[in-house]
């Protein structure tokens, strides 16, 4: 199985990458078209304040696919994608932050049953790689209200998932403690000697959103260093999720996607059972 090594990027190579690249190119993948569910604009016109548990107060202005974003000082407009997240009222919302190279960006899922929201930020950059991204996760209250209802779990544990991203795109997570493993399928055209490859994700962030609906926030650390989130329905088996980072080819990327998915095997035999659909 071929070792993918990426490049060492220095920050000069970082900020040089966010200062030619546009939210909108960030944004392509194929990914983008496959299994994500069609954006939803229910937000646009409306203005929420995020109380997170770091103390910090958020204030979000929606549009469309814009959005206007402050922490207590001036507005910072953004290219941004929403969706409803298969529930009244839960909504999964990406976008980058352009203001300050090199860029970050968030990932915030929105429950206003609850009054409750969490919010992923990831900057580029750590201590081992300059391409790594760092993460936190942040919970917080909606307009003031008492209590978040959100929650780190581990009610994961051992479960066992095929996610299909696009045809060519299957991915066999196994959820761990605190970590992830995934094998990755190589696309039908692959050269017969590519037969995939895995991953670990250490650290893995498991979030409790309401009853069979979890978060997952993904690092990559000494691989391309990228984040991914996932907002998983076991009930319906779908997912939609976000990525950041710097890609194989050395891009910035920044998009969403969207995913369905089927309970599987811990041992991985060759065989998806996510093929069905």
């Amino acid at each position: 199985m071929p070792r993918i090594v990426p490049t060492v990027l220095t920050m000069r190579d970082i900020r040089k990458l966010c200062g030619t690249a546009s939210a909108a190119a960030c944004a392509q993948s194929v990914l983008s078209s496959a299994l994500r569910p069609a954006m939803d604009f229910s937000l646009a016109g409306q203005e929420l304040r995020f109380f997170l548990d770091n103390g910090q107060v958020l204030t979000y202005r929606f549009d469309r696919q814009q959005l206007a974003w402050s922490s207590g000082g001036a507005f910072h407009e953004e290219y941004a994608e929403c969706f409803q997240a298969g529930r009244e009222g839960l909504y999964f919302v990406h976008h980058l932050k352009t203001d300050v190279i090199p860029y970050s960006a968030a990932t915030l899922v929105i429950d206003l049953p609850n009054a409750s929201v969490t919010c992923v930020d990831m900057s580029l950059g750590t201590v081992k790689s300059n391409r790594d991204v760092q993460r936190t996760v942040r919970f917080g209250t909606i307009g003031g209200a008492f209590g978040c209802t959100h929650a780190l779990t581990d009610e994961l544990t051992g479960v066992v998932i095929d996610w299909m991203f696009a045809e060519d795109a299957i991915i066999h997570q196994m959820y761990e403690n605190w970590s992830c493993c995934a094998f990755v399928s190589p696309p039908p055209a692959a050269a017969p000697e590519w037969s995939g490859f895995f991953l670990t994700f250490n650290p893995t962030k498991y979030v409790k959103v309401q009853d069979r609906l979890y978060l997952i926030s993904f690092c990559a650390p000494g691989s391309t260093g990228a984040e991914a989130s996932m907002l998983m329905d076991l009930n319906a088996m779908t997912c939609v999720g976000a990525f950041f980072g710097i890609d194989y080819q050395d891009a910035l990327r920044s998009y969403t996607f969207g995913g369905r998915g089927a309970y599987a095997e811990p041992a991985f035999i060759g065989r998806y059972t996510v093929e069905s659909f």
